[in-house]
C-alpha cells in the first residue's frame, strides 16, 4: 500500500492495535472466524486459506466443521472471480477498490 495513500490513513486503528497489549485469543471469536471463511468464500479464495484459516480458529478454541462450512459456502454468492480458478488476481481487486468495494456491491 503506497505512503500516504487513504487506505494507509484509514489502517491507523489497526496500526493501534499492534501496540496494545491484545492476544489473538481475544478477538477471535466464532463470529469473526465465520465472518473470515464467508470474506474468503465470496472472493473465491483458495482451500489452502481455509484450512490455514481453521488451524487458527482451532488454537482460539473455536471449532469449524465441515457441516458449518457447507452451509457457509451454500449461502455465500461468490462476488469476485479471484485465482487460482478464477480469471483475476488480487492486484485487480485492489485496483478496483478493494474488499470494501466488493463488500459494498
Amino acid at each position: 500500500m503506497p505512503t500516504g495513500c487513504a487506505q494507509r490513513k484509514r489502517a491507523a486503528p489497526s496500526r493501534e492495535l499492534t501496540k496494545a497489549p491484545i492476544r489473538p485469543s481475544q478477538i477471535i471469536t466464532a463470529k469473526s472466524v465465520e465472518n473470515a471463511i464467508r470474506v474468503l468464500l465470496a472472493i473465491g479464495g483458495s482451500t489452502n486459506a481455509i484450512v490455514h484459516l481453521t488451524a487458527i480458529a482451532g488454537r482460539a478454541g473455536v471449532q469449524v466443521d465441515l457441516k458449518k462450512l457447507n452451509e457457509l459456502s451454500d449461502s455465500t454468492p461468490v462476488l469476485v472471480d479471484l485465482k487460482p480458478t478464477g480469471s483475476h488476481y488480487m492486484s485487480d481487486l485492489y485496483a478496483a477498490g478493494g474488499l470494501g468495494a466488493c463488500c459494498a456491491s
